[in-house]
């Protein structure tokens, strides 16, 4: 098995910020076609922001998937 193959689950860290806000547009995938898809995308970014912002105080867990290092 290469480097490539492999494939690390961590806890969010703060340098991940970006990367993670960039995502949150493909959480309206599979979201009910009646849902306005923009507010479905707003409130998960305003959800992820104030997560990450909160630092140890934050409620819930936000995990990452890191292929390749």
């Amino acid at each position: 098995m290469s480097m490539e193959d492999v494939v690390r689950v961590r806890p969010v860290r703060a340098e991940d910020r970006d990367a993670v806000l960039a995502l949150a547009g493909r959480l309206t995938e599979g979201v009910a076609e009646w849902r306005d898809a923009q507010a479905v995308v707003a409130a998960a970014r305003d959800w992820l922001a104030a997560f990450l912002s909160a630092g140890d105080a934050a409620r819930g867990a936000v995990f990452v998937a890191v292929a390749g290092g």
